[in-house]
């Protein structure tokens, strides 16, 4: 896996922090208001994943699973926008244009596993 990171050009952007059981990696993204600096003496109000936005890289290794807990520490409903061969195309991430899609409540925990990428 190290030598994955290390050929990814993404300046800032952490790694999400994992734990690996048998075949599956999980992973804990708290979606919460964050302060994002767009210049190195302007900061935005912003929401983020792990105080970051873009949220942190997500790295598994071909075949994994991969487990992945959201939890919703906003103050509005949230979701999020899942890439990969199995996912229903109702599941695309925008609850207001595909309903099945979850809505991520304040307050919430949602879990997905299966093989995707995200953004």
């Amino acid at each position: 896996m190290e030598n994955t990171k290390s050929k990814l050009a993404s300046p800032d952007i952490p790694f999400a922090k994992y734990y690996l059981e048998k075949n599956t990696r999980y992973f804990h993204l708290t979606a919460e208001p964050i302060k994002h600096n767009i210049l190195s003496n302007l900061a935005i109000n912003a929401f983020g994943y792990n105080c970051s936005t873009p949220g942190p890289i997500i790295v598994i290794k071909q075949g994994e699973l991969i487990s992945l807990t959201v939890e919703n520490k906003l103050d509005t409903p949230t979701a999020l926008h899942v890439h990969g061969l199995s996912k229903p195309n109702c599941q695309d991430g925008d609850p207001d244009i595909e309903p099945c899609t979850p809505k991520i409540m304040p307050a919430k925990l949602y879990n997905i596993l299966q093989k995707f990428a995200w953004h």
